[in-house]
């Protein structure tokens, strides 16, 4: 039964980096959507916010290709917790401050983008063309785009720890040795 647990283990990361692979494109394409068709341009926050759901794909993505080695999960999904973490920050910034904030100053979402030279190689992916004030009253069904970002990270961050158990169960699983002994074990009555 080992074996079995560990296939079911890869299963389960198959399952859940395929559906955090989805859903990270849809939330992108709707973002997309609604700067290009809609017009509702986005923030310095917003779009270090896409760039943590990018480098988020990446981390899946990796760990896709890693499903036959499971120590080298370790890194991609070491990698994606931390994504996750600071994209919950940076949603959370922006819904509860930088939304509120009447200041035009340089920033740190700027500085990051800035630094990245992003804004300038994809401009229709990664150019802030707006205030944060201003986008906040973006909202999609209802509620703010910060907002959705931040239940989204909330969600990636879920997924994240379901994804370190199952690696770790991948890793880690019933020894078959001590399976085999137990079993004999009970068999035998000693148990």
């Amino acid at each position: 039964m080992p074996f079995a647990a560990t296939v079911g283990a890869s299963k389960g990361l198959r399952a859940l980096g395929l559906f955090w692979i989805v859903l990270c494109a849809a939330s992108l394409g709707i973002a997309l959507v609604a700067q290009h068709a809609m017009g509702m341009q986005p923030c310095p926050w917003c779009v270090v916010q896409r760039l943590l759901m990018l480098a988020s794909m990446g981390c899946m993505l990796l760990v896709l290709g890693s499903l036959r080695v499971p120590i080298a999960l370790v890194l991609p999904l070491l990698a994606n917790f931390v994504f996750q973490v600071a994209g919950i920050a940076a949603a959370g910034y922006q819904f509860l401050v930088a939304s509120r904030s009447d200041r035009c100053d340089l920033g740190l979402a700027d500085r990051i983008l800035i630094a990245s030279g992003l804004e300038q190689a994809w401009p229709w992916m990664f150019a802030a063309s707006t205030s944060c004030t201003e986008a906040a009253s973006a909202t999609l069904l209802g509620f703010p785009f910060s907002l959705l970002a931040l239940g989204f990270f909330i969600l990636g961050l879920g997924l994240a720890l379901a994804m370190a158990w199952f690696a770790w169960r991948s890793v880690f699983g019933p020894d078959p040795a001590l399976h085999t002994i137990s079993s004999a074990a009970t068999r035998q009555g000693l148990r």
